[in-house]
């Protein structure tokens, strides 16, 4: 029907490349034309900078492309500086599996694009639990348990911590006065921390 697709994949980097068109006509007659194509290589594509996984609260990280200063980023939680290199910020990125990339444009308008998987992990929620809000000075020692056990240290005024997720509270070290901060952290599987603060 006097058309073609011409496909520069099939045909592969290289060339000039001859495409001939031929034309028969009712008479018999016929005639071509040829004209040259190239087809040019990918710019190669690439950025480093990115961790496979960060936590939610977690710095900033640097991400910089290959052919920096040129070429620029993109996807969630993405500032791109303008120079091949982009911010990415876990917690503007928000909580999930989120899709990173980096695309250049050559001199011969060819584009490629690297992507990158990254996941944002959330924070634990730590609390103390077994606690009173006020005790008087004299009172006998109190164990207190995080929301993790057996997981979590403590640390504060009068506080012993078992290494286990609990702690005992000894007033009298604490002392008459307060309120003291009593802080339960918690590093979960994902390497992620967080802690929580009970005064008392």
């Amino acid at each position: 029907n006097g058309t073609a697709t011409f496909r520069p994949s099939i045909a592969g980097v290289g060339g000039p490349y001859s495409i001939t068109y031929t034309y028969q006509a009712l008479n018999g007659c016929t005639n071509s034309i040829t004209q040259q194509t190239t087809v040019n290589a990918l710019p190669s594509v690439n950025f480093t900078g990115l961790a496979l996984s960060y936590c939610r609260n977690a710095d900033p990280a640097t991400l910089t492309g290959n052919q920096a200063p040129q070429g620029a980023f993109g996807g969630p939680g993405i500032t791109d500086n303008g120079n091949g290199t982009a911010a990415f910020n876990p917690s503007v990125a928000g909580v999930g599996t989120h899709s990173v990339y980096y695309f250049f444009t050559d001199g011969n308008a060819c584009t490629d694009t690297m992507f990158k998987t990254v996941t944002v992990f959330d924070l634990p929620q730590p609390a103390i639990v077994d606690i009173l809000p006020e005790y008087c000075e004299n009172a006998e020692p109190d164990t207190i348990t995080g929301s993790f056990y057996p997981l979590g240290s403590f640390t504060g005024p009068g506080i012993v911590d078992l290494g286990i997720g609990k702690a005992v509270f000894y007033p009298a070290t604490a002392g008459t006065g307060g309120p003291y901060d009593i802080v339960y952290t918690y590093t979960d599987f994902n390497g992620c921390t967080e802690d929580t603060t009970y005064q008392v």
